[in-house]
């Protein structure tokens, strides 16, 4: 298979390898040595010519010795940082190699996610990757040790994105058999939905063999949210705050917010007043209930006008017993279908009514009526009485009526007068048991069986009936007038509108489809605003719909949304105004980084070359540490001098953020003075030979720093950048051998 190297010349030639796995992971890889011999013509003679390549070549996998994942909560989004311990495997044993060897391949970086953090650690040297801006041209190998050299020597630790969804890493300057931990830090929002769930890829999942387990240690930053749970094979895991799983290892984890169903949006804010963030933030998630989808819908107001026309033959004699007929199955099948739309839509705040009109029996009707209403039952009682059994029992004994049409030309220009009239007499009798509600849609559903002979003085214009209706419309299923051309007639202005109303009923398998007004919105802009402007951002009418955005502005948000239902016919339904769930933070970079790495992003000012401005990973940038960037923690991680493992250290059980006495922060500089505040005889103690112990916050130590150097008047003054590289969000600082004071809670990163 041929392979596409890509090298980009910011710190030296980087050979980059682009390749599409089905799960992103490392390989072990070494260059091997090409000798090509060629004869050339010189000065009339031939001789050998010899061209000396260097080839990347795979030597084996990577085996995933250990895993975490850290997760911080900062409301709608997750701060993530996955730690991973690398070992390789040498499969192959190709000849003519070199000595150096590197670990290279894709990861899986999840969409959306805003990377601002790369680190590696070999032995007791750290490695933080600076992120750089990208600059490429094609290679695909090389020529001359040097130029290898400088691109191993610039990719101790190197991420960059190639496309969309491809990420490439390498991390290079290996030795055999040694363990190499990885650190990266992404930011990630959850999407569409506050209930919805958030999948994370372990982005070191290996080629070789994964670890039996994996930690998960979780923190929640916002207050008053609801729990946050792993979606695993058993079921939910609730994640405690501060607090660490151990699960079975797995390429991904799922997660979601334990969410109220009725949640369907929440804003997260921030705001900059200045630097190269200043603007206004704005995190927005959106989603549909069932409540919500009633309220943006019109209400319906709906009469049935149930017409029967004579002869009723619902009984018939079939090898000498008398049977249902057809005409007796299509009554109980119109009856049942009618309830059943009434009973699906009613609880959504629709309202149903019927007239029944069957010529030699009374007229029945019933008003349109609220759900569960007294008018309600007793239609559905009325409905429940169309059984086969009733129907057989009824006119089981019925003598074969006929009517006047059925035998007799129906010439008599007074009785077709009659029918019509009668006709417009029930619709205006059904329009006036309509409501005065102005949001209400009225709607007559005609629906029925049998014939009628049609004349040349049958009702033909359809103005008639547009002078009764209004504004209510009319429909009509099988349902047939003597008198009325009903073909002719329906052809109502109002009629364009109507569309076939999706209801799980019997009905649509042998029926025409049902019209009826179009009540239910297509789309839905949810819209923000500013004091100048709003944003609107349109979801699919539908339960599933969900949509997360990230929009920046001038102006701070206000905390409410408004919700615009839109029908197919591009009218507005209904207009609501919800006060969803809000989160504001003070300066949160998190979400800086998410609005820059959004390709979807909003904003109302353009702005372009936002990696190196946000400090995320884009196709733009890539994140980079070379063998000068190293920084020696002193001792091994893990070990004290004498090589005795130090385990993990408890902290106190007491621990609050900010000052203690002697510690304080200033200008970008841990400051340590006030000395005398540690004890008799403190001052000549940290004269002597102050350290300074770094724990992260489960208790380990990973940072044994000399103060020698650091020495400021009476006192001592780190610089706090050294203590970001390590790539810790909260660290514990306490100075060595005055267990009795309280540790400094220095927290970086800017959350």
């Amino acid at each position: 298979m041929h392979r596409l190297n890509v090298r980009a010349l910011c710190a030296g030639p980087l050979l980059l390898l682009a390749f599409q796995a089905a799960e992103a992971s490392l390989d072990f890889n070494t260059y091997a040595i090409v000798n090509q011999t060629s004869r050339v013509l010189v000065n009339g003679k031939y001789q050998d010519s010899t061209r000396i390549s260097y080839n990347l070549t795979r030597l084996g996998s990577t085996s995933l010795e250990a895993t975490s994942l850290t997760l911080t909560s900062h409301g709608s989004y997750l701060a993530v940082v996955e730690e991973a311990t690398l070992t390789s495997n040498v499969e192959t044993r190709p000849n003519n190699i070199t000595r150096d060897f590197l670990m290279q391949g894709s990861l899986p970086v999840p969409p959306l996610a805003a990377v601002h953090s790369l680190a590696v650690y070999h032995g007791d040297t750290l490695y933080q990757a600076h992120l750089k801006k990208s600059v490429y041209s094609l290679d695909d190998q090389f020529f001359d040790t040097t130029a290898l050299q400088a691109t191993l020597d610039s990719r101790v630790a190197f991420l960059q994105q190639l496309g969309d969804n491809s990420y490439e890493a390498t991390f290079s300057k290996l030795t055999l058999g040694e363990p190499v931990r990885i650190r990266i830090e992404y930011d990630i929002p959850f999407s569409g939905a506050p209930s919805a769930s958030l999948t994370l890829p372990v982005l070191f999942h290996p080629s070789g063999q994964p670890p039996r387990q994996a930690q998960i240690t979780f923190f929640e930053k916002a207050s008053n949210m609801p729990v946050l749970q792993w979606l695993s094979d058993a079921g939910r895991v609730t994640l405690v705050d501060a607090g660490t799983q151990t699960v079975a290892y797995q390429s991904r984890f799922t997660f979601r917010r334990d969410e109220n169903t009725k949640t369907v949006a929440s804003l997260q804010a921030t705001t900059f007043e200045s630097g190269g963030f200043k603007g206004n933030y704005l995190l927005f998630k959106a989603g549909l209930n069932d409540s919500l989808m009633d309220e943006l819908s019109r209400p319906l107001e709906v009469s049935f006008l149930w017409r029967w026309n004579p002869p009723y033959h619902f009984v018939e004699t079939q090898n000498g017993l008398k049977t249902l007929s057809a005409l007796g199955q299509t009554v109980v099948l119109e009856a049942a279908t009618l309830k059943q739309i009434i009973t699906e839509l009613s609880p959504r705040g629709h309202r149903f009514g019927l007239f029944r009109s069957a010529p030699g029996q009374p007229d029945t009707l019933f008003p349109p009526s609220e759900y569960a209403g007294d008018g309600y039952h007793k239609l559905l009682a009325y409905l429940d009485q169309f059984t086969a059994d009733r129907i057989y029992a009824d006119y089981k004994d019925n003598p074969a009526d006929k009517p006047d049409w059925v035998t007799t030309t129906w010439t008599d220009s007074g009785e077709i007068v009659k029918s019509r009239n009668a006709f417009l007499e029930v619709l205006s009798r059904i329009r006036n048991g309509f409501s005065a509600r102005p949001e209400a849609l009225k709607h007559i559903g005609m629906v029925g069986f049998g014939s009628a002979p049609s004349t040349l003085l049958d009702l033909n214009d359809p103005t008639a009936l547009e002078s009764i209706l209004d504004s209510v419309t009319l429909s009509n299923v099988n349902a047939v007038w003597p008198g009325v051309n009903l073909p002719r007639c329906l052809q109502l202005k109002s009629s364009a509108t109507l569309r076939p109303l999706s209801v799980n009923s019997p009905l649509a398998a042998t029926l025409p489809p049902l019209l009826f007004p179009v009540y239910q919105p297509t789309s839905v802009e949810y819209r923000a605003f500013t004091p100048s402007r709003s944003h609107a951002i349109v979801l699919p009418f539908n339960k599933n719909a969900e949509r997360e955005a990230v929009v920046k502005s001038s102006n701070a948000f206000d905390d409410t949304v408004e919700l615009q239902g839109i029908d197919a016919l591009g009218r507005k339904t209904r207009i609501l105004t919800l006060t969803p769930r809000t989160i504001h933070v003070t300066q949160d970079s998190g979400m800086a980084r998410l609005w820059a790495a959004d390709p979807d992003r909003i904003s109302e000012a353009s702005e372009v070359d936002l990696g190196l401005r946000y400090g995320i990973l884009t196709k733009g940038t890539y994140w980079s540490a070379g063998v000068g960037d190293g920084m020696t923690a002193g001792v091994t991680p893990g070990t004290v001098p004498g090589g005795n493992p130090i385990g993990i250290h408890a902290l106190p059980k007491t621990v609050r953020a900010g000052a203690r006495a002697g510690f304080r922060q200033a200008g970008g500089y841990l400051a340590l003075t006030g000395l005398e505040s540690f004890g008799p005889n403190a001052s000549r103690a940290l004269h002597s030979n102050p350290v300074l112990e770094v724990y992260d916050v489960r208790g380990k130590l990973i940072l044994q720093l000399s103060l020698s150097a650091f020495r400021a008047g009476d006192g001592y003054s780190v610089p706090l950048e050294l203590f970001r590289r390590l790539g810790q969000e909260r660290l514990f600082i306490m100075l060595a051998g005055f267990r009795q004071v309280q540790p400094f809670v220095l927290n970086l990163g800017g959350r």
